[in-house]
């Protein structure tokens, strides 16, 4: 269970980060390019991950299939279970990510607009019924990836005491969870005490563990990372790492030893590379890209606003 919870950390984190290092809202004109564009990436191949996935389930109506065709089973909190639902979690973060960021620069902008949706979402669901737990756990770490995406410049300074504050943060949490190994709770359509205590005691803890080995592992590959080839094939696991996601149950189902998962899993991640590769320059094509307009930040006016020099005096000169 941390293992998967740091996966999903480590994901959503990466995901506010490069959204917000590539994507600049500043109309309405950006808000439907960035929205097509963001789920024609990522809805075709889960369709058709989502097709297996219906075929195997046991039972489903209507609504069930319907709620998962369009990225919604974390919406609707009555469903019994869900597939792929951090498709569901991470649609709904593409959907509020322009009015986080439409027309800001600022960090304080942004935290009070993440704050006020997690807020309006949790009246939502304790007045309604709607929205799954985990949109709201992992709300504060795709938020904490744009800020850090917006600020990377101030990171970077700083990042040895970073590093050194998510080794103490990781060993706190690490040594909490061992200790206590607290029970799963199964999220329901209610949001009582049960919930909250839920989310505050079990599932933060680890969230901040995960936060805190992004920012240690950050480090590491900042100080240590220079190979070209390491960093080559980090890079292409990260490319392929969304279609093996998606595939991964249907691809391991024929390894029926740990060994053929270990020499298999190379191979996947190969396949679905060059998948994801194809399928990329299919979206360039749709969507060109077009020329950002400058933002100009703090950091932007301290490096390149230079002062004009005074024109030098002629009689000084003599």
């Amino acid at each position: 269970m941390l293992l998967g919870v740091i996966g999903n950390v480590m994901f959503f984190f990466t995901s506010g980060y490069l959204i917000f290092l590539n994507n600049q809202i500043f109309s309405i004109n950006d808000i439907t390019l960035f929205i097509r564009k963001r789920l024609f990436r990522i809805f075709p191949l889960y369709w058709i991950s989502l097709l297996y996935s219906l075929y195997l389930s046991q039972s489903y109506n209507f609504f069930f299939a319907a709620a998962h065709f369009f990225g919604l089973q974390l919406v609707f909190t009555s469903l019994e279970k869900r597939l792929l639902w951090f498709i569901g979690c991470i649609t709904v973060y593409y959907l509020i990510y322009p009015l986080i960021v439409l027309k800001t620069q600022s960090n304080k902008t942004i935290i009070f607009r993440s704050l006020a949706i997690f807020l309006l979402f949790l009246i939502l669901r304790m007045q309604i019924g709607i929205f799954n737990a985990n949109i709201f756990a992992y709300l504060p770490v795709f938020v904490l990836g744009i800020l850090v995406s917006k600020n990377k410049l101030v990171f970077q300074k700083n990042l040895l005491k970073i590093r050194n504050i998510s080794l103490i943060c990781s060993i706190i949490c690490f040594y909490w969870f061992l200790k206590t190994r607290p029970p799963m709770l199964h999220d329901n359509s209610q949001f009582g005490e049960a919930g909250i205590i839920y989310m505050l005691s079990v599932h933060i803890p680890k969230v901040i563990f995960g936060i805190a080995l992004i920012f240690s592992l950050y480090w590491i590959a900042h100080r240590y990372i220079q190979s070209s080839s390491i960093k080559n094939t980090i890079t292409k696991c990260a490319i392929a790492s969304y279609p093996v996601y998606l595939f991964h149950g249907f691809a391991v189902s024929f390894f029926q030893s740990y060994t053929a998962i270990l020499l298999g899993l190379p191979i996947l991640f190969t396949i679905f590379y060059y998948v994801q590769i194809e399928y990329n320059t299919i979206i360039s094509y749709l969507f060109p890209k077009r020329d950002k307009p400058f933002v100009e930040s703090y950091s932007s006016k301290k490096l390149y606003q230079a002062k004009p020099s005074k024109a030098e005096d002629p009689r000084k000169s003599k």
